[in-house]
């Protein structure tokens, strides 16, 4: 179980999360400085060095909100632990939702994978993921024990399928949109059906590979 971490953020705080993440995803976590940040949510560089005191330390605080906000909703696993599969489908369709709400974030993951040389973000990165990894590690084992999941199930090629598949939805929106006849709705509405089909085939490819 993944349990809630102490820290708590204000609401300047929160705000300047939000602002920094859409600018980290949107120009670049090296080409966005503290005085863009403190611009664009009409605070002063002061401010922002109090409040977090780099830009590393505020690439830190995202995947700590972000870390937490996860980690809050995680606590129901308790009420599914006995029940491996419908835990693997709350998981999922939790995945799925963060995913398309949280846009701004995972593109920003993207590029911490591919480009974030500095070590103290990726060391906490890394640590939200393994975090993440050993709850599906832990309910992959008790449905292996109970009889319903196979034994031997790869969570690292599992898990880079379903980060991979709902990725390339997302980066690629309008061109999915266009090959799909989707053209005429509206953004809300696009993502709306999209959600569900995602859904639906994430998972279709899980329970194809975990379960006997």
């Amino acid at each position: 179980m993944i349990k809630d971490k102490d820290r708590t953020f204000s609401e300047k705080q929160i705000h300047l999360i939000r602002t920094s993440e859409k600018l980290f995803a949107e120009v670049g976590y090296a080409e966005t400085s503290l005085r863009i940040i403190a611009k664009e949510s009409r605070m002063n560089s002061a401010m922002v060095s109090y409040y977090f005191g780099s830009k590393e330390k505020l690439m830190q605080a995202i995947l700590e909100y972000r870390t937490i906000n996860m980690a809050k909703v995680f606590n129901a696993y308790d009420e599914l632990a006995e029940d491996p599969l419908n835990t693997i489908l709350f998981l999922l369709d939790l995945y799925v939702d963060k995913i398309f709400e949280q846009k701004y974030f995972y593109r920003l993951l993207f590029q911490l994978q591919s480009t974030l040389k500095d070590e103290s973000v990726m060391e906490h990165f890394n640590n939200m993921r393994l975090q993440n990894f050993k709850v599906l590690i832990n309910v992959f084992q008790h449905g292996a024990q109970k009889g319903e999941f196979k034994s031997d199930i790869d969570t690292t090629f599992l898990m880079s399928t379903i980060y991979g598949s709902l990725n390339a939805m997302i980066f690629n929106k309008d061109y999915y949109r266009k090959v799909n006849g989707f053209d005429t709705l509206s953004d809300e509405d696009y993502v709306k059906l999209f959600k569900k089909r995602a859904k639906a085939h994430i998972r279709d490819i899980v329970l194809a590979i975990i379960k006997k």
